[in-house]
């Protein structure tokens, strides 16, 4: 068990943050939920401390209003985990898409995350605590089609990797999970219901991956060994021919 007693999980109102919350909850630990839709985070909040007489807060917020991040970044102090999972994806041809999404996307999937992680960073430093911070396999490699969420998730690995050089010496841990495929919301409202993404993990095993990893104290973790190979691959395949084959991807 991870020796910590406090969670807080962003975008806990489904998918991979939702299945954070009860396994985080198996272990012991008093959870704070995070997401726009109270409806769905209070009834988790309530499964959480009917199933496990754990405490469990719900937190309506919306991470891209300023006001909602501050009022987050406050719960911070007396939290020993910090879950930054909240984050969405569009998928379409560039100059289709629309721009003020696509700016919430990176004020959500940058912005929202550099700056929890930086308040929580300032005042666990010494005391100590840890990150997860979810990126995604799309870090690793520019993707047409998705190509601003793609870039939103290379900074959250590149970000993640090296505060966690910097900040291990002072007994603050930092991790970056890649999930890839991943049966949950997220491939429907990012394509619009048009898309159906094979060979999906379940979040349950991209959970556990990442909660298992990061009590060893990895720096970073791929879910799925195929999803490994994908992702060490493509910085192996010429640049050119990578970015390609993930254009013919999304276009079939």
């Amino acid at each position: 068990m991870i020796n910590l007693k406090k969670a807080l999980i962003t975008g806990a109102s489904s998918g991979i943050g939702e299945i954070f919350s009860y396994e985080l909850a198996k272990q012991g630990f008093e959870t704070v939920l995070v997401a726009r839709r109270y409806e769905r985070l209070e009834a988790i909040s309530n499964r959480i401390e009917r199933d496990y007489g754990i405490e469990s807060k719900a937190i309506k917020a919306d991470l891209t209003c300023q006001r909602d991040l501050l009022e987050v970044s406050g719960l911070l102090g007396g939290v020993d985990l910090l879950i930054n999972n909240a984050g969405f994806g569009m998928i379409g041809p560039f100059e289709d898409l629309e721009t003020d999404r696509e700016m919430q996307m990176i004020r959500l999937n940058i912005g929202a995350l550099y700056f929890l992680t930086k308040k929580y960073a300032l005042c666990r430093v010494g005391v100590g605590g840890g990150v997860i911070n979810v990126a995604s396999t799309a870090a690793y490699l520019p993707i047409p089609g998705m190509a601003v969420y793609a870039a939103t998730k290379a900074f959250v690995l590149s970000f993640s990797e090296a505060i966690s050089e910097e900040l291990k010496s002072k007994g603050f841990k930092v991790m970056v999970l890649s999930p890839g495929p991943t049966k949950t919301e997220f491939f429907d409202v990012a394509s619009g219901g048009r898309k159906k993404l094979p060979g999906s993990m379940s979040p349950e095993e991209v959970v556990r991956r990442a909660l298992d990893s990061f009590e060893k104290g990895k720096r970073s973790v791929v879910s799925g060994v195929i999803n490994k190979v994908i992702a060490t691959g493509s910085r192996l395949v010429p640049r050119a021919v990578a970015l390609k084959a993930a254009r013919r991807a999304f276009e079939d």
